[in-house]
């Protein structure tokens, strides 16, 4: 871990001083394989916690330079990032929930390489604009 963070420092991915809270941590684990072995749940309950300090530290001067480059390259949380996919399209963008291509009285989805569509009763949407069935056919 410690060698991976160095390369990520060296390429101003991670902040320098996540090398000292690695270095800590891996400090800590002869001393945390011992406290296993013996058993020993108060020295366990107070390692653990010095150790979830030491990393609560690392991930916070990771946020902290991660804010920085981001304010630096103006980038801005993408809108649709926390959305879920929609359990009713197919990766191929085909509606799988209905049985009819074009139910009249439901919405029919579908992706393709212009963007969103959806079928409403004959009517399509697309990313070209309106099109539609004449006489529901």
């Amino acid at each position: 871990m410690v060698e991976l963070d160095r390369q990520s420092v060296s390429h101003g991915y991670m902040p320098p001083e996540v090398i000292r809270y690695d270095l800590q941590i891996a400090q800590m684990i002869p001393e945390g394989e011992a406290i296993v072995a013996s058993h020993d749940k108060a020295k366990a309950r107070v390692w653990s916690e010095k150790l979830n300090s030491i990393q609560t530290a690392r991930n916070k001067a990771i946020e902290k330079s991660t804010a920085i480059a981001m304010a630096k390259s103006n980038a801005t949380p993408h809108p649709w990032s926390n959305a879920k996919p929609d359990p009713c399209l197919s990766p191929m963008g085909k509606n799988i929930c209905s049985s009819s291509p074009a139910q009249q009285n439901g919405v029919n989805y579908t992706v393709g390489p212009g963007g969103l569509g959806a079928t409403v009763g004959g009517i399509s949407v697309g990313p070209g604009g309106l099109g539609g069935v004449i006489g529901g056919q």
